[in-house]
């Protein structure tokens, strides 16, 4: 699977370092390299600024924006699980739950009916709601799909019962 410039969020940040020791695997560096030549290219674009990168390396850490540029594996909707698992009492608590995790209903029925996928961390977090409520370990969502992870949604601190993702 190739990334191409159209699939790239317009607020997911380009890293435009050619220092940077993780750039060829990494996503941000891989979006920039994609940016359209002017007039094609954006006008303002979000960038990861350098100076945190090598605040880091400093400390001998790595960047902490760094990002895998490989698809990863996308779950798409849990309606299943949902209708088929848990009983009356277990679903409303999760959908209850997981309307919660994903600040409101428009955002868990997008997700719940596989219209938008779901991150692995985002995986991770509805698996772990739906387990607690009496789904089967490990939770199957409905379908699954291989697309690039930008990121952009739950971070490990947002993950109720967050054990160090």
């Amino acid at each position: 699977m190739q990334l191409a410039w159209s699939e790239i969020p317009h607020n997911f940040g380009l890293c435009v370092s050619d220092a940077c020791p993780m750039a060829a695997e990494c996503l941000h560096r891989a979006a920039a390299a994609l940016m359209p030549a002017p007039p094609a290219s954006p006008a303002l674009f979000i960038y990861v600024n350098h100076y945190y990168r090598l605040r880091a390396e400093q400390e001998g850490a790595p960047c902490p924006e760094y990002l895998p540029a490989a698809p990863v594996r996308m779950a798409l909707g849990f309606r299943r699980v949902l209708d088929e698992e848990l009983t009356h009492v277990g679903r409303q608590r999760a959908v209850s739950e997981l309307k919660a995790l994903f600040s409101g209903g428009g955002r868990f029925y997008d997700r719940k009916n596989g219209k938008t996928p779901l991150t692995p961390k985002e995986q991770e977090a509805v698996g772990r709601i739906l387990a607690s409520c009496g789904a089967a370990e490990p939770v199957e969502f409905d379908a699954y799909t291989e697309l690039f992870d930008f990121d952009l949604r739950l971070t490990s601190e947002e993950i109720p019962g967050n054990q160090g993702i």
